[in-house]
């Protein structure tokens, strides 16, 4: 089974997501959820290095430029309180939807 890194409040700390980019290699993980709240598109490219899916925060403001920096990336965009279904391949099966909502 796969790991994923689940990520929130970054609020553009480009030099610590770059860590955690460095950090989640060496430990054979390559893709990421983020929660929210990256406030920055260099911070969405600072994780350019990983396969990530995005859902806005109250703190990402500029959604048109992080989505643009996201799609730059190849990343996916879920928007605002968007859904997200893990459950493919033997992998749990959490729904997320919207801040601090996780049901099964």
């Amino acid at each position: 089974m796969g790991r994923i890194a689940i990520l929130s409040d970054s609020h553009d700390q480009v030099s610590r997501l770059a860590s955690v980019v460095d950090l989640l290699r060496t430990r054979g993980i390559d893709t990421a959820v983020h929660c929210g709240d990256i406030t920055s598109p260099r911070a969405v490219e600072a994780l350019s290095g990983l396969s990530v899916h995005w859902v806005f925060g109250n703190c990402d403001f500029d959604r048109e430029a992080l989505r643009a920096a996201m799609v730059r990336c190849g990343h996916v965009c879920h928007g605002w309180r968007g859904e997200l279904t893990l459950g493919t391949a033997g992998w749990p099966s959490p729904t997320a939807t919207g801040p601090g909502s996780w049901r099964r």
